[in-house]
């Protein structure tokens, strides 16, 4: 398993993105008969069965690679292990682990101190374009927040998250979904939308990527659409869990909830047969 220091993606420039969250005007498409809140799965947390490999069984799309988490394949994924940014701690390669077919990203403390976990395919895996797909839950409580993005391969932004639930979303009732970018100033901006369901259930979480649109996706219904500011440039994925902000005192209280869990049975990525290096 390969190791690497990586900082928080996420919580790096939180405060810029609420900052500008005042002044931009959302871009994102909500689509018509959509439902304000998806249907809930069912309330039990018996894993599901098997997920055939079925998302890229349209002629645009090919399957590039899968992972059940079987075994944690060094070939896909880098594991984080590093100290942070300093805003939302430390993450540690011991809180990613295998467990009955699934993976585990845990936030927990380590002699003392809470570490988050994460996993990223940006050494082995960054593709222009693409299908990317999650099976995955989000286990409750205060303090720690859980992210499924697209990073890009060099500079920073575009990012494109397509589940990111908050530390304070204890009951995890919804993920955000968001397309980051730069204005023609020069500035950060960010178009972003809420989707609901209960994300302590399993879900099926996807976004397509092309050219001219990010579609994102729930339990196979498209839930929104963005056409402006879409990425031109290769990406990774990274799956990740954090403390909220340190700071601010965003944290979880481990003396009440000792673990939380990101629990991911399975990932399938596919290329656009459209797309261009």
């Amino acid at each position: 398993m390969s190791t690497f220091t990586i900082r928080d993606h996420v919580a790096a420039r939180r405060h810029s993105i609420l900052a500008a969250a005042a002044g931009f005007a959302l871009a994102v498409t909500v689509l018509p008969n959509q439902p304000a809140k998806a249907t809930l799965q069912p309330t039990d947390r018996v894993k599901p069965a098997a997920v055939a490999s079925d998302f890229c069984e349209d002629p645009q799309w090919t399957l590039a690679w899968e992972d059940d988490f079987n075994t944690l394949n060094k070939d896909n994924w880098g594991v984080y292990n590093g100290p942070g940014n300093g805003k939302t701690g430390p993450r540690s390669a011991s809180n990613t682990f295998g467990e009955e077919g699934n993976l585990i990203l845990r936030t927990a403390p380590i002699d003392g101190v809470c570490h988050g976990a994460g996993v990223s395919s940006r050494d082995a895996k960054a593709q222009k374009y693409g299908k990317f797909v999650l099976r995955a839950r989000f286990e409750p409580g205060y303090g720690v927040r859980a992210v499924g993005l697209l990073w890009p391969a060099q500079g920073w932004p575009p990012e494109v998250d397509f589940f990111e639930i908050n530390a304070r979303n204890v009951d995890r009732d919804a993920v955000v979904i968001a397309n980051h970018y730069r204005n023609v100033d020069g500035q950060h901006r960010v178009d972003q939308r809420r989707v609901a369901a209960d994300y302590t259930q399993w879900h099926t979480i996807a976004v397509e990527w092309t050219p001219d649109a990010l579609r994102f996706f729930l339990d196979g219904a498209q839930v929104a659409e963005i056409t402006d500011r879409v990425p031109q440039q290769p990406m990774w994925l990274g799956m990740q869990t954090a403390q909220g902000v340190i700071s601010r005192g965003i944290v979880p209280d481990v003396t009440k909830t000792p673990k939380i869990d990101f629990v991911i049975d399975k990932v399938e990525v596919c290329t656009w047969n459209g797309a261009t290096t």
